[in-house]
Order: C-alpha cells, then sequence, then structure tokens
C-alpha cells in the first residue's frame, strides 16, 4: 500500500512513522508557548538515507549541513489538545499523544505543501519511500511503516466515513 501513496503521503506517513516509534514522542516537540499554548515540532530529513530525526537526537547519519534538509515546522495547538484529556493518568496521556498523531497527520496529509519549495526533490523522495520500506530495529522490536499505515493512519483517515468507503478514495 505504500507505493500507491503521492509524495505528499509519503511524507506524512514517515513524520507519523517517526512519532509514532520514537521512545517518548512527546519530547519531540519545543516547550509550548506561553501565551499561545502551541508547541513547534522541527523535523529533518537526511536526504541521502530518508531518515528523519528531532532536535534532540544527535545522529551520525547527518554529517554535513549539505546532507540535511529542515523540514517546514508543524505548529501542534497543545494546550486546545490537552484540555480535552486528564492527563494525570496514563489513558489520558495515550489519548492526547494520539490526538497529536492525529493533528500532525491531518496536518502533512492534507495541507497543499509544495515539496519542490522546502527542497524535496525526486532523490529525496525517492530515499525517503525506500526508508519507509524497511524495518526499524527499536527497544519495542521491529517496526514498519506499513503497519503504521494499516493500523494508526488509515484508521485516522477512515475515521467517521461508512464503512463501504473505499481506500482508492484517500490514496490517489
Amino acid at each position: 500500500m505504500i507505493n500507491k501513496l503521492e509524495d505528499k503521503q509519503s511524507l506524512a506517513l514517515a513524520i507519523v512513522s517517526f512519532m509514532y516509534f520514537h521512545r517518548d514522542p512527546l519530547s519531540i516537540f519545543c516547550s509550548p508557548n506561553a501565551n499561545t499554548g502551541e508547541m513547534d515540532m522541527p523535523l529533518w530529513l537526511c536526504k541521502e538515507t530518508g531518515t528523519l530525526t528531532c532536535r534532540n537526537q544527535k545522529s551520525v547519519l547527518f554529517k554535513g549541513k549539505d546532507n540535511v534538509l529542515a523540514l517546514p515546522i508543524t505548529v501542534v495547538p497543545a494546550q486546545t489538545l490537552a484540555a480535552r484529556h486528564d492527563l494525570t493518568g496514563i489513558e489520558g496521556r495515550k489519548s492526547f499523544t494520539f490526538d497529536l498523531l492525529k493533528f500532525v497527520l491531518t496536518y502533512w496529509w492534507s495541507e497543499p505543501h509544495k515539496l519542490e519549495a522546502i527542497g524535496l526533490g525526486t532523490d529525496e523522495l525517492e530515499n525517503l519511500k525506500k526508508n519507509l520500506g524497511e524495518p526499524k530495529f527499536t527497544y519495542r522490536g521491529k517496526l514498519m511503516a506499513q503497519d503504521v499505515l494499516e493500523n494508526v493512519v488509515m484508521p485516522i483517515l477512515l475515521e467517521g466515513m461508512p464503512k463501504e468507503a473505499s481506500t482508492p478514495v484517500v490514496l490517489h
């Protein structure tokens, strides 16, 4: 199913997978702005490998500045999302994290980002898509972006749609 994704959708899947696979997904975000209640999520893409990293990670894959592409910062309305949950309990924090995933997915999946304008050319997108097809070995074991697509992304995208709605409506 990954090979049916548009370039923009592949980037969205890579970002959501990065968040989903991350040991502490909330650490990806910068501290909230006290005035607006928004958090920034800065991410960088290694052009050669198609790998993402956040500001808190130091990666040996990102050797030089020419090899790294800063993606546009995703601004998340954290205070608004947090107000919907009881963050004192585990379930509330899980629900909040899921809402963050949902917000980021919707933002990158549906916004009219001009990939060329942010520096994503054919080679970088090819590397990103290749990276999506490879397993990630984490503290939770072997993880695949395909699993995130099927178990996280598609349920979010199809949420509220009738059961007879078909996937090709979403995947062009």
